[in-house]
């Protein structure tokens, strides 16, 4: 089993309005506003600082199905980022900005891999030329995903760290809603190295050893309720 380093995200909701605090102060609404951009380019620069092997968004890139083309560029520039040092991106889209929503067509790089709604995509990664991992991953086509979509994703390659990117709730999470529902024991039954979870904005790591179960949390805090340190994860799969 190769070694494979990559960052983990989730929720990055771009363009977040904040309203009622903009209301109440226009200068910090200003900075809240811009918060959201701020933390996806402090996921890049940790990225490209570590020289991870891809980067991987598991749900709710924007914050509303209309994708505010303001959100759309700021998201593009940091993948066109990545794609400079030549690092995959592999990107799913959640409850938030299900594919039915509007989007504009923006080009995306080469490097972008943006999960369908239809199947499970199962996608190599790559290092000079040789496989060195894989991921599979799901989008939901609309805001309300009742089904069970880790039933959809088949056995990985054994000999291959491999990564599922699902945005889900794990457990029956009463705080959040009950979309594409799941267990932490139906996910260790697949065969994947790692779970890559979004829709949980807490950090959490559901289970520790092979297979890792992990929610990153939001990367920039959306409500009061919300506190505490933010980011992302970065992981090292390896035998």
């Amino acid at each position: 089993m190769s070694t494979v380093r990559f960052v983990h995200c989730a929720d990055l909701h771009l363009d977040t309005p904040f309203r009622g605090l903009s209301a109440l102060d226009e200068e910090r609404g200003r900075t809240l506003n811009e918060a959201t951009f701020k933390s996806w380019t402090n996921v890049v620069d940790l990225a490209l600082r570590e020289q991870v092997d891809f980067v991987v968004v598991a749900g709710d890139v924007y914050d509303s199905s209309d994708r505010s083309l303001r959100a759309q560029f700021r998201f593009r520039d940091g993948l066109n980022r990545l794609a400079e040092h030549g690092i995959p991106a592999f990107v799913a889209f959640g409850n938030h900005d299900p594919l039915s929503g509007w989007s504009n067509t923006l080009d995306w790089p080469e490097t972008v891999h943006t999960f369908r709604a239809e199947a499970v995509d199962n996608c190599p990664v790559l290092r000079n030329g040789r496989t060195v991992a894989t991921v599979q991953g799901i989008s939901y086509l609309k805001e309300e995903v009742k089904e069970n979509l880790s039933r959809r994703f088949e056995a990985p390659d054994p000999a291959l760290p491999s990564v599922a990117v699902l945005h889900a709730n794990v457990g029956g999470d009463t705080t959040h809603l009950p979309y594409a529902p799941t267990t932490a024991a139906e996910l260790t039954s697949k065969g994947f190295s790692y779970w890559a979870l979004g829709h949980v904005h807490a950090h959490r790591i559901l289970r520790a050893e092979q297979p890792a179960i992990v929610y990153p949390g939001c990367s920039q805090s959306r409500q009061p309720n919300e506190t505490g340190p933010r980011g992302c994860c970065l992981v090292t799969l390896s035998d």
